[in-house]
Parts: C-alpha cells; structure tokens; sequence
C-alpha cells in the first residue's frame, strides 16, 4: 500500500489502490470497505499536485493527533459546557497554548515557489472569509478578543 501512495500523480496512485481494493475485497471485505471510504482523501496531496513538495509531512496522521491530544489534555476534563460560545472560546485557547510546539513545515528551493504562493494565498482567502464571517482575520486575534470579553461578530 505504501508503494502505491508513492506513486508520482493522482492516477497512478488511484489505479495502484484500486487494484489493492480488488485484492482486499476477496480477503476481508471491512478492509476493503475502509480502504474505498476514504480512498478520495487520502490523495488529497496527489490531486492538489503538492505531494512530493508536502508528502513526507501529511502523509501520516501525526500532525492531527498531535493537535488533537494537546486539545483533549487542555478541554477533556470539562464536563459541562454552558454553551457552544464556551466550547468554541476554550478551543481556541487550547489551539493558541498548542500552536508553539508543533512542527513547522517548510517548502525550499526556487521550484517551490509556486506551492508557497499558493499556499498563501489559501490563508489570505482564510483570512477573508474569517474576516466576513467573525470581523477579524485571524484565530489569534479572535481569541484575543475573546479573552477580552469583547464578544465575536458571527455575520451570515
């Protein structure tokens, strides 16, 4: 299955998984009913053309895990949310106390430069929908104003 996620584009990778679907449908159907749910998923990075610049990154669950225990140490205790506001504030919290500590990704050399622009611009239309949506264009300064007591303009 590694071999086939390897592959350089989205096709071949989709055709060699495939083939590995039709192989686990004769072994273990619930194998193969896993592998074909999230099959779309899990090329992300080959559709998007960015797996071999950001593959040895996201290719694993690591990055999310990590996030997700350092979220749970800091929100698992809590037994009763007041509301959605509350969950949403202590969220945000825990993702800002997080942020420090995980790994950065970095893209280098000249061939990448089309990616970083493209992942750029990704977070500058973020931040233009976070914008519209909360009045503000970043989780860190939501959070901040969340703290102050200043409460979050949700605009539909």
């Amino acid at each position: 299955m590694q071999r086939a996620y390897q592959k350089p584009t989205y096709i071949e990778a989709k055709s060699a998984l495939r083939k590995i679907h039709a192989e686990l449908e004769e072994r273990n159907l619930s194998s193969a009913a896993s592998l074909e749910e999230g099959l779309e998923e899990t090329l992300t990075l080959h559709r998007l053309g960015v797996f071999e610049f950001l593959g040895r990154s996201f290719k694993t669950t690591n990055c999310i895990e990590s996030v997700m225990s350092g979220v749970e140490e800091r929100c698992g205790k809590v037994d009763c949310w007041k509301n959605a506001a509350q969950k949403q504030r202590w969220l945000a919290a825990s993702l800002l106390d997080i942020e420090p500590r995980l790994r950065r990704v970095y893209l280098r050399g000249l061939q990448n430069i089309a990616k970083r622009y493209l992942i750029h611009v990704c977070g500058y239309n973020l931040g233009i929908l976070m914008r519209r949506r909360f009045g503000v264009g970043t989780l860190r300064v939501w959070a901040s104003r969340v703290r102050a007591g200043i409460k979050p303009v949700f605009r539909g």
